[in-house]
């Protein structure tokens, strides 16, 4: 939770500000959640033994369709919700184009959830 409250604009020096477009900001919290970032990485540490143990049993192209399966559906609906909440802020081509790269898994470029 700590971790979600930092990313979501708590930190006092407004870092992620830009990333939502100014639009969260609760720096009265970041004391109680500065720490959050260590969770972060935990998570990708933890993960990249699961990975690594789950590609061992399976051919590239085996996993690609998992990871997709398991991956995409998460990506879809959420980029979906973030792109509705954008597009009645601040719509755009530009916002367009970061959905695309984001549901179709583009790995360049800025995509809607930053």
């Amino acid at each position: 939770m700590g971790s979600l409250w930092f990313l979501a604009g708590i930190d006092p020096n407004k870092v992620t500000k830009s990333v939502s477009h100014g639009l969260t900001g609760f720096p009265e919290i970041y004391d109680y959640s500065h720490f959050g970032w260590i969770g972060v990485q935990v998570f990708f540490f933890i993960s990249g033994f699961v990975i690594a143990f789950s590609a061992q049993r399976a051919s590239y192209f085996e996993f690609f369709v998992s990871w997709v399966i398991r991956l995409g559906p998460c990506v879809w609906i959420c980029a979906s919700i973030t792109l509705f909440f954008l597009f009645t802020v601040d719509g755009g081509f530009q916002l367009i184009q970061r959905y695309l790269r984001a549901i179709l898994f583009i790995p360049f470029g800025a995509m809607i959830d930053a």
